[in-house]
């Protein structure tokens, strides 16, 4: 079964205002003063004093993705989404909220042309992060390296379908460590967007010119505490693009020593699930060195399995303390789970072994 809540409320303030979406403060008669989020692209401008339409299901669950109420429609306005964009691509398709995009691939794009053509990574590495919050420190430490150079990220469709909700690429990008973005399948608002997985990394190398790439999915993912059941799962089919292209698929695994949960201790059993059954090619797995992590991949069959890269934490976890940044993941600090953070910033180790630098 469905369900959906709906609520009306009043705006009472525009906290903040980017291209793509509104952050607000809203009144719902006899409930109270929550946050709510408008997309600009979707519903249109809004102002204070505006009725609008909320959906409130994620809140009410008490949800890790809720914590906001989200406008459906604008009750005091005839405004209409800011989507501008040309194309045919509709993403959120057949729904209320369906738009209307350019493809980097399709017939109109200039681009066109790169993808009738066969194309191979010719084994150039793309790393694959398991979670959002890991992309923040592997591009402080990549540029820490490489300030000049051009990182894009890819954003999957598996969490937030929306980057502009990602306060993470937001910071990225003002603070020059993420230079462009290609949104996935339904995923929208990217600097480009494409059908898929195999046309992003095409675009990411091709047409935007990427020396780094990374592919992971947005803010919000979703676990049942089960074996395949969890968003986590779309790694499997993003590193198996990723090696029928041609390139080297770097994995950063889900570690933590800090995690209560016993199946997210150490080795998660979200990477280990992928690692050991899902992904049948070896990858390039990025480790710290831990004993206790050893211990945990010698009752697997991983290391049979795959390239494992060894690294110790230290430098990296140095270079993140002094970046100045506040690395946060479900509640957790650096300063709380360091090698969960730390292994995300190795991949630049292996990264600049596999480019011979």
């Amino acid at each position: 079964m469905y369900d959906m809540s709906i609520e009306k409320g009043r705006v009472l303030k525009v906290i903040n205002k980017t291209t793509e979406l509104s952050f607000l403060e809203v009144l719902i008669k006899g409930l109270g003063v929550y946050k709510a989020v408008n997309y600009n692209y979707l519903t249109g401008e809004i102002k204070t004093g505006d009725k609008v339409l909320l959906n409130t299901t994620a809140f009410n669950l008490q949800l890790g993705t809720g914590g906001y109420h989200f406008v459906c429609s604008n009750i005091s306005s005839n405004s209409r989404g800011l989507n501008d964009k040309k194309g045919h691509i509709m993403k959120l398709r057949y729904t209320p909220c369906q738009l209307r995009t350019l493809s980097v691939e399709e017939e109109d794009s200039p681009y066109h042309d790169i993808f009738t053509k066969d194309y191979n990574l010719d084994g150039y590495p793309v790393v694959l992060i398991p979670l959002h919050s890991l992309l923040a420190p592997l591009l402080v430490i990549y540029k820490s390296y490489y300030p000049q150079q051009r990182v894009v990220y890819i954003m999957t469709e598996q969490g937030s379908l929306s980057i502009g909700f990602s306060k993470t690429v937001q910071f990225l990008t003002k603070k020059k460590l993420l230079d462009k973005t290609i949104t996935v399948g339904h995923s929208f608002g990217g600097d480009l967007e494409a059908i898929n997985i195999f046309t992003a990394l095409i675009a990411a190398r091709e047409v935007l010119r990427g020396d780094l790439i990374v592919v992971g999915m947005g803010p919000g993912i979703v676990g049942t505490g089960t074996r395949y059941g969890f968003s986590g799962i779309d790694d499997c089919f993003t590193s198996s693009a990723i090696n029928i292209i041609g390139g080297t698929c770097v994995f950063v695994p889900r570690i933590s020593f800090a995690d209560k949960r016993q199946r997210h201790f150490g080795l998660s059993h979200h990477s280990r699930t992928i690692l050991e059954e899902l992904i049948d090619f070896p990858v390039e797995l990025i480790l710290p060195l831990d004993d206790r992590l050893k211990k945990q991949l010698l009752a697997c069959n991983i290391l049979e399995k795959h390239n494992c890269c060894y690294y110790q934490i230290d430098g990296i976890v140095e270079k993140l303390f002094n970046s100045g940044i506040d690395f946060y993941s479900m509640g957790r600090s650096l300063e709380d789970d360091p090698v969960f953070f730390s292994t995300a910033g190795l991949a630049v180790n292996r990264i600049k072994e596999l480019l011979g630098e």
